[in-house]
């Protein structure tokens, strides 16, 4: 455990929390962080000893970092959906800089998405994408001719239950189970 008297200079903030300067347990820079911080060995927010200033906070930069915990932190809740499943990160974006280059800010509405589920973060797999188009693009999604049962049922004007049922747990053909007129329930 790191204390006190190691560092340069300590100060306390209005809180009583105490700050240091110290050299970044990841970078190597000097930096000021919280006395705690410290003690856990946490970084200054650098990534790879290059800073990001003003940049820590915002909805990019924590989507970035919650891609990264998704696919290297065995602890975090997500991880077997993503890195348990091989899911991985391209090495350009291990960098928030980089991966701040490649995307740009996020959209107000939507969020980060692989094309491909079974592909990794990576350039030419991730694209901004709405909550709705997110839910369409499963790896659980019931899929029709190459399309998700969603779209083509909305297309026809009908609940995506009902052609789920008809097509997948009926058996019926597509053509019968877009064609087949809803049947009117009897009022009991």
């Amino acid at each position: 455990m790191i204390t006190v008297s190691e560092f340069k200079r300590v100060r306390e903030s209005a809180q009583k929390v105490k700050w240091v300067q110290i050299e970044c347990p990841r970078c190597g820079k000097p930096c000021e962080m919280t006395l705690s911080s410290a003690n856990r060995g946490s970084g200054c927010g650098c990534l790879g000893g290059k800073k990001t200033p003003g940049m820590k906070g915002t909805p990019i930069y924590k989507t970035w970092l919650s891609m990264l915990q998704r696919c290297n932190n065995s602890k975090y809740i997500a991880y077997p959906r993503y890195g348990g499943l091989g899911i991985t990160v391209c090495v350009r974006w291990h960098k928030f800089e980089n991966f701040y280059a490649d995307m740009s800010d996020r959209p107000k509405g939507k969020s980060l998405d692989r094309i491909d589920n079974d592909g990794n973060y990576e350039p030419s797999n991730c694209r901004w994408a709405t909550a709705q188009e997110q839910a369409i693009n499963r790896r659980r999604t019931a899929m029709i001719n190459g399309e998700p049962l969603a779209v083509v049922a909305r297309r026809h004007g009908m609940s995506p239950d009902l052609l789920y049922r008809r097509y997948f747990v009926l058996g019926w053909t597509l053509e019968e189970a877009l064609n087949t007129p809803v049947r009117k329930r009897r009022k009991k």
